[in-house]
């Protein structure tokens, strides 16, 4: 397992970004859906505003649904960096049970998400590309490779 904490961060090394990679807990080519903070905000606030409205509904909330090899290639293009996507490895997995277990059944849950409707709700609903062009590349930290 390849691997160094960021200054004051501690766990598996595992679990540590490598320089050049974009790490996360799924297997290649499985969709997750993301949202914005102030998108979740937005829909909330347009939930509240008319409550008869969405009574008994349950909204699925996104801006986007991707693999992590999407996500990887769109956080590479806004910092000007190329990232591999690489997932966690089962046996850094097996260190925490608890991680384990969210990662296996996430990757069996479909999550729906009626993308079209939420930008009906809220015109603003952001894309991960539009949350990176709007300044979340910016809060991204960007190491060198090794």
């Amino acid at each position: 397992m390849r691997g160094r904490p960021a200054p004051g961060r501690r766990g598996p090394p595992s679990f540590y970004a490598t320089p050049g990679t974009f790490t996360f807990l799924y297997p290649p080519g499985h969709r997750i859906p993301f949202i914005a903070a102030d998108d979740i905000g937005a829909i909330a606030a347009a939930v509240f505003a008319a409550p008869g409205a969405f009574a008994g509904r349950t909204l699925e909330l996104a801006g986007d649904v991707l693999t992590g090899e999407e996500v990887a290639a769109a956080l590479g293009r806004a910092t000007g960096r190329p990232l591999a996507y690489v997932t966690v490895p089962a046996e850094a997995l097996r260190q925490n049970p608890l991680i384990a277990r969210v990662v296996e059944v996430a990757t069996k849950l479909r999550v729906d998400v009626d993308i079209p409707s939420l930008r009906a709700l809220h015109p603003g609903l952001k894309t991960l590309a539009a949350w990176l062009d709007a300044g979340g590349a910016a809060r991204i930290p960007v190491t060198s490779p090794a």
